[in-house]
This record gives structure tokens, C-alpha cells and sequence, in this order.
């Protein structure tokens, strides 16, 4: 595990070389900054994404956010995943939407149902949004509980808000069972007496054999257009009273 600190000098004012500062977060300094300190494959922790985001333009980090896996792979460096740490009630809503689309996995903490610390073993809720490279949204609600000294202990699934396990196995078993035909005021369902009735009816746009070759047909004899002009066929622009002699 290798640690870079930004919090004790993030100005460089102090003049602490090895420190990060606010102006060496970009996607090519920090590409450098950890390629030159391990190669292969590597997972970058953001501890905490909203103390950059209360600090630099909100549009430069999602770019940094989205450059950084490019420019760390073309200095030698493979990140695997980003996992970022953000306090949702220090951002507006807009800026939270615009972080999870630039996710693949969103994980929101809330309280449990008894509401109670965290540390305590308490249950916890972790409502996790996972973007499939289909393209596909899976959600689903889980609780877990921090035991003393931070161990982490899972405690299973919940089923989607109003449905119980119970209510999800009998609606599985009522989805295999039920006939959608059961319950029409009409019958969708054909003998095999009305099958055929209905194949022996001629259709508007099928022509017999007979209209068929009759249609089909062609005339031996030339055709011909007979044409006869009138009056209002004899008409000149530059005398529409036709009162002129030229």
C-alpha cells in the first residue's frame, strides 16, 4: 500500500516536496506521480473525493476522474478500479448524478432500521448501483454491521420496498402457474374446425388464378391515345382575351 498525503500541505506553501498539492491534481501529474512509484496493476483510493471537490472546479476533476486510467496505462501503470469516497450532503444533488454516471458501481450508506452507531453492530444499509457494460442497471439493498474493533460483517439481502421473501416466492410460483387466458371475456383459442373455416375464407388482397392471368395478361395490339383539343387548351399569356389578330 503506498500512501500519498495531500492534506497536510495542499497549497504548497510549505514547500514539502514530497506532499501532493492541489496543482498536481491532473490526469498526466498524477499518472506520473504513481507510475513512478509502482508498476503492474493497481487500485486508486480517493480519500476523500469531496475535500478535492469543495476545493477545485467540479468540471476539472470528472475530467481527471475519466483521463486518469488512460494516461496511467500509457506510463506503465494498469488501474484496475477508482474507488472514491464522497459525502453526499456537502454536494448539490445535480453534481451527485453527474459523479454516479462516471461510476460503474455506486454504493450509498444509510441507517438501518434500528438507526443505531456505527461500530456497535448495529445493522447498516448499503444501497448498491451496479451499470453492467450492457448498459443494464442492477439494484439491490443489503445490510451489513461494523463490529468493534471495524470488522465487517454481512447480513444478508433485502427484498424491494413492499415485497417480502414470501410475497417474491409465491409471485415466482403464481408467474409459472397462472394461464393469461384464464380470465378474458373472449376466447383467444380456436378449434380445429374454426381453423379451417377461417383458412377456407378467400382474402381481399389474394387474387385467384383466373384475375390473376387475366391481369397478367398482355395485349397483342398497340395502344393507342386519341386526343382533342378545346378551347381552354388554346390559351396564350399574352392575349388572355384572346381579342388580338397577329
Amino acid at each position: 500500500i503506498l500512501f500519498h498525503d495531500a492534506f497536510p500541505d495542499p497549497l504548497g506553501w510549505c514547500g514539502r516536496g514530497s506532499g501532493l498539492t492541489l496543482g498536481e491534481f491532473s490526469a498526466s501529474g498524477l499518472a506520473s506521480r504513481l507510475a513512478s512509484t509502482s508498476q503492474g496493476s493497481a487500485t486508486i483510493v480517493l480519500d476523500s473525493l469531496s475535500w478535492l471537490l469543495l476545493r477545485l472546479p467540479f468540471p476539472s476533476v470528472c475530467q481527471v476522474l475519466a483521463q486518469l486510467p488512460r494516461r496511467a496505462n500509457a506510463a506503465g501503470l494498469k488501474i484496475v478500479r477508482i474507488v472514491a469516497l464522497v459525502h453526499g450532503d456537502l454536494h448539490p444533488p445535480a453534481q451527485l448524478d453527474v459523479l454516479k454516471t462516471l461510476a460503474r458501481l455506486v454504493v450509498t450508506l444509510q441507517p438501518g432500521p434500528g438507526s443505531g452507531r456505527s461500530g456497535d453492530g448495529t445493522p447498516q444499509t448499503a444501497v448498491v448501483l451496479h451499470r453492467e457494460r450492457g448498459k443494464r442497471l442492477l439494484q439491490k439493498t443489503e445490510l451489513f454491521s461494523i463490529l468493534p474493533g471495524y470488522g465487517f460483517k454481512f447480513l444478508g439481502e433485502l427484498p424491494p420496498k413492499g415485497v417480502s421473501k414470501e410475497d417474491e416466492a409465491e409471485e415466482g410460483r403464481e408467474t409459472a402457474e397462472v394461464d393469461p387466458t384464464a380470465r378474458l371475456t373472449f376466447n383467444l383459442r380456436l378449434t380445429e374446425a374454426e381453423r379451417q373455416a377461417r383458412e377456407s375464407v378467400p382474402l381481399p388482397y389474394h387474387f385467384s388464378e383466373e384475375k390473376k392471368s387475366s391481369l397478367l395478361q398482355t395485349s397483342t395490339e398497340e395502344g393507342k391515345i386519341y386526343y382533342e383539343p378545346d378551347a381552354a387548351d388554346d390559351f396564350d399569356e399574352e392575349d388572355p382575351d384572346d381579342d388580338l389578330d397577329v
